[in-house]
């Protein structure tokens, strides 16, 4: 379906609010003149496009990831090692060099020229690069964005930088490289992009959800970003702890004896002049990984335990299909009907007006998990939505009684009760719809009044004691 209305003289729409367009593409031109008015402001007239100055000698430059220029890139993060490629012509002189300067484009207020020096062997700084050998018309330049350039963005009041080059050789004076600035390289103060992945996918160990937390620490220690509580608990500033907090809090508040058995070390963290430390009592990773492979594994049967290994791996799996490749869709978090609760996959569709109907949008697919990390609000969404998966209610339905019983008992009663408690609420019912009636009878069948007994016993301590 497409309107097209074409008027001549002049032509006025007056409407009241507001007015919404759902479109791919949005186009308006004016002759000399346009004027829209915007949440980021209002924009008069012609952007400004890119000058291109003509060069004797240089070419091209193009920031890449490899020292071969086979990837091209205009963003990177504090920390990467990346590389300048610059493609000159007519240079034959031997040992001819090339001057050039890194700056930061600052947007028409004075770029702000960043000094360079080099690197001795002992990793202590050497003195300034301001030249580059040319060698068959080329020069590559490894830069490595070192930890400086994080205050620097700091002093700048921004997250992020532009670098691009500024070079002279013969009559051709500080031409900047690349020759467009659509083409410079946006440096962030920290890196927002999941790539590694746990243990080569070898998953199903609780260490994962340590890995996780350390890769992001790893990843974000120049910034104020926190990572997801899921993984290793909440941050919590060391100065506001107190010496009955440690004790209280730290492994027990919420996990019971089990956590006290665990060996792993919770090291402080320094951020922006603050020292924090996770709180892995507050996680839901960690947390149920080691009270279901510790606790609850043994007493399950060997039915219950090989599905109980299975679903480990199924949850570390999915959750790396989001952050890592951006592409998980649930299965089961499709049943609900609307009035309870939209399902976690509307958050991918959109609505075409040419069938009248939601279809599934691989681009919104991949805005959701785009920097998914930094909303704890939405990534508790996406990793709850991963348990009724992972947990395969067509498998789940095959197990005995008593492993029902003993995994359900298994969560805090927090979990049920306290915030939040919608998210596992949901997880039952998604479970629990997809039974087969014909095993709801049998497990019904089989609850004999021992069993009742143990129920009882488990939920009263779990509940008082």
């Amino acid at each position: 379906m497409s309107i097209i209305r074409i008027t001549e003289g002049t032509h006025t729409t007056e409407i009241e609010g507001s007015w919404t367009v759902f479109t791919d593409t949005f186009e308006a031109y004016a002759g000399q003149f346009s004027h829209f008015t915007a949440a980021n402001g209002t924009l008069f007239g012609t952007p400004k496009k890119d000058e291109v100055r003509k060069s004797n000698y240089f070419k091209e430059g193009i920031w890449c990831s490899d020292a071969e220029g086979t990837n091209t890139i205009t963003q990177a993060a504090i920390g990467q090692v990346v590389y300048f490629h610059i493609k000159t012509q007519d240079i034959t002189a031997p040992n001819a060099k090339v001057q050039l300067q890194l700056y930061d484009e600052d947007g028409g207020a004075g770029d702000d020229l960043i000094n360079v020096r080099e690197v001795r062997q002992d990793g202590s700084l050497g003195e300034l690069i301001t030249e580059k050998s040319v060698t068959n018309n080329k020069i590559v330049y490894n830069l490595t964005l070192s930890d400086g350039l994080a205050g620097f963005i700091e002093d700048d009041f921004g997250d992020e930088i532009e670098l691009f080059f500024q070079c002279s050789y013969g009559e051709d004076t500080n031409v900047k490289l690349p020759l467009l600035q659509s083409l410079y390289l946006k440096v962030e103060i920290c890196d927002k992009s999941v790539v590694q992945n746990f243990n080569n996918r070898q998953y199903g160990s609780c260490d994962f959800y340590r890995f996780r937390y350390d890769d992001f620490m790893r990843r974000h220690k120049n910034c104020g970003h926190m990572p997801p509580v899921y993984y290793f608990g909440e941050m919590r500033k060391v100065s506001s702890w107190s010496v009955i907090d440690d004790i209280n809090e730290w492994w027990t508040l919420s996990l019971t004896e089990e956590m006290k058995k665990v060996s792993v070390s919770v090291l402080e963290i320094e951020k922006q002049g603050n020292k924090y430390k996770p709180v892995p009592s507050l996680s839901y990773g960690f947390k149920y990984c080691t009270r279901f492979s510790r606790v609850l594994m043994p007493k399950l049967t060997a039915r219950g335990q090989a599905w109980l290994t299975e679903s480990k791996i199924k949850l570390q799996e999915f959750m790396e299909k989001g952050v890592i490749e951006k592409t998980y869709a649930a299965i089961y978090d499709t049943m609900l009907v609307d009035e309870l609760e939209d399902n976690f996959n509307d958050n991918f569709e959109r609505y075409d007006w040419d069938t009248w109907s939601y279809i599934f949008d691989q681009e919104k697919q991949k805005q959701y998990y785009t920097n998914i990390e930094l909303d704890n609000n939405r990534f508790q969404e996406f990793a709850f939505a991963t348990h009724p998966d992972a947990y395969n209610p067509m498998k789940m339905q095959k197990l005995p009684l008593e492993d029902l019983i003993r995994v359900a008992l298994t969560p805090d009663l927090k979990e049920w009760f306290g915030e939040g408690w919608w998210m596992t609420l949901k997880q039952a019912i998604l479970v629990g719809t997809n039974y087969n009636m014909n095993e709801i009878r049998r497990l019904i069948g089989e609850f004999n009044s021992e069993e009742i007994k143990i129920f009882l016993d488990e939920l009263w301590e779990n509940i008082f004691n």
